[in-house]
């Protein structure tokens, strides 16, 4: 079961949000020559779907911290905890809140619009 969520949440981080970032990039070189409507159209679909990603991403994060915390020993689950609330808690929380973050903010217009 850990393998499976670890896959999965790679699947997720290397091939949607990386392909999304090299998408970006794309539609960025591409608006700068061309204003067409289509073009624009796809591009707020893209950003809702990846707006949908990062949050069975974290959804994901969510479950497999549960299902490592239950499938491990004492001694595992008493390191889990420490790393997760602990003095370096951040280094634990830092990428999958801001994976839901980043993604989330692109529901926002102001942000959306903006090309950069």
């Amino acid at each position: 079961m850990k393998e499976n969520i670890m896959l999965l949440l790679q699947i997720l981080t290397v091939d949607f949000f990386t392909a999304f970032g090299l998408y970006s990039v794309l539609f960025l070189i591409i608006s700068i020559f061309t204003k067409n409507s289509i073009l624009y159209k796809i591009d707020e679909e893209a950003t809702n779907f990846i707006s949908f990603v990062g949050v069975i991403y974290f959804t994901i994060w969510i479950i497999g911290i549960f299902v490592f915390y239950f499938e491990s020993n004492a001694e595992e689950q008493n390191l889990l905890l420490n790393r997760m609330f602990g003095k370096y808690w951040f280094g634990i929380w830092a990428q999958p809140i801001l994976w839901l973050l980043i993604t989330q903010l692109l529901r926002i217009k102001k942000v959306y619009k903006n090309l950069f």
